[in-house]
């Protein structure tokens, strides 16, 4: 069973897709025509990654500060309402 192409075709059809790719990468500003540039573009995403994990393990811990600052006031506050209540 075939599927409406013949090789000519194909090489055709992968010619205007990779065009067409590289042309939508180039407007976003990535180029991909030398091996140089993808290895270039590789290490830039590695970097914006890794910025992003260590921004989002910091936005953890300060989380986790906050609502333990939180919890600590709510008791603070608690035990100082049960001295207050029980007259020390």
């Amino acid at each position: 069973m075939s599927d409406g192409f013949t090789p000519e075709q194909r090489l055709q059809l992968e010619e205007i897709v990779e065009v067409g790719v590289r042309k939508g990468l180039a407007d976003v500003g990535l180029r991909v025509d030398d091996g140089a540039d993808v290895d270039q573009a590789r290490k830039d995403f590695a970097f914006i990654r890794t910025v992003r994990r260590t921004l989002g393990g910091w936005a953890t811990s300060i989380g986790w500060f906050v609502i333990l600052s939180v919890l600590g006031v709510i008791v603070w506050l608690i035990n100082s309402g049960l001295q207050f209540w029980r007259g020390q």
